[in-house]
C-alpha cells in the first residue's frame, strides 16, 4: 500500500488520484465487513429507543457530531458528548429504553469507554464504531460495527478512520430511512423547514 501514500514534493494530480483511491477502496471495504444482521439489529435498536447517546473523544468527534446531525435529520432525539465528566454525567442519566453509541478509532478513549461502560451497566442497549472489534470499547457493546484497523498510525493515512467511520454512520441513517421512510421523511421535512429558516 506504500505506493498509495503521498510523498513529499509529489503533483497536486498525484495526491489527488491516491487519496480518490484510498478513500473509494477503505469505504468499499468499510461497508463489505458490515454484518446485515447486525445492522439491522442496529437500525431496530436505534428506532425504538426513547433517546440516542454518542460519545467520542479527539478527531472520532467529528464522527459523532456529524451522526448527531444524520440521526437529527430524520427526527430522532439524539445527544452528542465529548467532554470526560459530563460524558459520564449524561450516561448516568440514561435508562434500559436508550441506545447509547461509542465511536473510537482504537476502542481504547477513555471518554468513550468509560461512558459506555456506564450505560451498559444500566441496561441501555450499546454499540460501538471502532477499527478494533476485540478493543475494551466493543467489551461493552452488544453491537460492533468495525471497520479496517490496518489503517497505519501514519499522518498520511489516519484521516482514513474518519471516512470510515462516516461510512458506518451514512449507512446507518440510510437503512434507518429506508425502513421507516414514510414516517421519519415527514419529520425530516419539519426539520429541513427549520434548516430554511435559518438561512439568507
Amino acid at each position: 500500500m506504500e505506493d498509495k501514500y503521498i510523498s513529499p514534493n509529489e503533483s497536486f494530480s498525484s495526491v489527488k488520484n491516491k487519496t480518490s483511491q484510498l478513500y473509494l477502496q477503505v469505504v468499499n471495504e468499510t461497508i463489505a465487513l458490515i454484518d446485515d444482521n447486525l445492522l439491522e439489529l442496529a437500525v431496530h435498536h436505534i428506532l425504538e429507543a426513547d433517546r440516542v447517546f454518542l460519545f467520542s473523544q479527539g478527531v472520532s468527534s467529528i464522527a459523532a457530531q456529524y451522526a448527531q446531525m444524520e440521526l437529527m435529520q430524520v427526527g430522532l432525539l439524539c445527544h452528542f458528548y465529548s467532554d470526560y465528566l459530563i460524558s459520564k454525567y449524561a450516561a448516568t442519566s440514561i435508562t434500559p429504553h436508550d441506545v447509547a453509541i461509542g465511536i473510537s478509532f482504537s476502542g481504547k478513549s477513555k471518554t468513550t469507554v468509560d461512558a459506555l461502560q456506564i450505560a451498559h451497566k444500566r441496561n441501555a442497549f450499546t454499540m460501538c464504531i471502532t477499527g478494533f472489534s476485540n478493543s475494551r470499547l466493543a467489551k461493552y457493546s452488544n453491537i460492533v460495527l468495525g471497520y479496517n484497523c490496518k489503517i497505519d498510525d501514519d499522518i498520511r493515512t489516519m484521516n482514513l478512520a474518519r471516512v470510515c467511520e462516516i461510512g458506518i454512520i451514512t449507512l446507518l441513517s440510510n437503512c434507518i430511512l429506508s425502513k421507516n421512510y414514510e414516517h421519519l421523511s415527514q419529520k425530516a421535512e419539519l426539520l429541513n423547514e427549520a434548516v430554511r429558516i435559518g438561512r439568507y
